[in-house]
């Protein structure tokens, strides 16, 4: 039997770790990681800790292992040197992965700003990053290179689920009844607008991969991890099936031949 590839791939561990300049804070949990198996990484939203992210894990823990991290300055984590940016959060986590020596391949979940750093974070290892979930991502800045990303189709053939929640979702649920019918239509003329607006944000986002597909879900709002993570698990569950077989034209089950996906199955005793 092949041993794992770090401690951090046994049991359910946290800690502090230091990156050299300072400490981040990282848990894992899930089954024992094998080598080429996945790790499913999280990437929590602007000033959100990790922690946020149990009611998807406590899901998913079963299934893949998953690497919980706070970003410099957020939960349990030391505030670092530099300015938090979405290239220095890539970096500091590129030098955490080093430091629990988890490498490759990684399946990224992104929320809202943790998508621009799950971005910077694919440039610097894109032949590592077999799939990737976006939820509520794309609103804030591009990172520096999202147009080449698209441009290169840069995941290829690796599975991407984009997600959507309903921007509008909230701002109804608040709707004051006293308003006059002339300002309530006015107001949801401007909500659909900013919706369509928003939906095509996001549906840009599909460009990033040939295998992708895109999850609307209008019964909740920006934290679709908090209100409906099973939404959340169920496009990581399909980007997991995704890595192991893909349809043919024919309707006949193949396996996918990319070095990443080789690596996966060569784990799985599959090729």
């Amino acid at each position: 039997m092949t041993k794992p590839i770090s401690k951090w791939s046994i049991s359910e561990k946290a800690g502090l770790i230091s990156i050299g300049t300072h400490q981040l804070y990282v848990s894992t949990l899930g089954p024992i990681r094998m080598p080429g198996n996945p790790l499913l990484i999280v990437f929590a939203g602007a000033n959100a800790a990790c922690e946020s992210w149990k009611p998807v894990t406590s899901l998913l823990q079963d299934t893949v292992r998953v690497l919980l991290y706070d970003r410099s300055g957020l939960g349990r984590s030391e505030h670092g040197p530099h300015r938090d940016t979405g290239p220095m959060a890539a970096d500091e986590l590129s030098m955490l992965l080093k430091a629990v020596d988890l490498s490759g391949p990684y399946v990224l979940v992104a929320h809202s700003y943790g998508g621009c750093v799950a971005r910077e974070f694919l440039h610097l290892h894109g032949k590592d990053v077999a799939g990737m979930v976006l939820s509520e991502t794309g609103t804030e800045t591009k990172c520096q290179y999202a147009e080449e990303q698209y441009r290169r189709q840069v995941l290829g053939d690796c599975p991407l689920s984009v997600i959507r929640g309903e921007s509008a979702f909230s701002a109804r649920r608040m709707e004051d009844v006293s308003v006059l019918d002339a300002q309530r239509r006015a107001r949801e003329g401007m909500l659909e607008a900013m919706g369509k607006a928003d939906e095509q944000l996001k549906r840009e986002q599909l460009r990033l991969s040939r295998n992708s597909r895109f999850r609307n879900v209008p019964d909740c709002g920006h934290d679709v991890h908090l209100t409906r993570p099973d939404v959340i698990a169920e496009e990581v569950g399909w980007v997991l099936s995704s890595l192991y077989t893909v349809r043919t034209k024919r309707g006949r089950v193949g396996l996918a031949k990319s070095r990443l996906f080789v690596r996966i199955y060569q784990a799985l005793g599959l090729s």
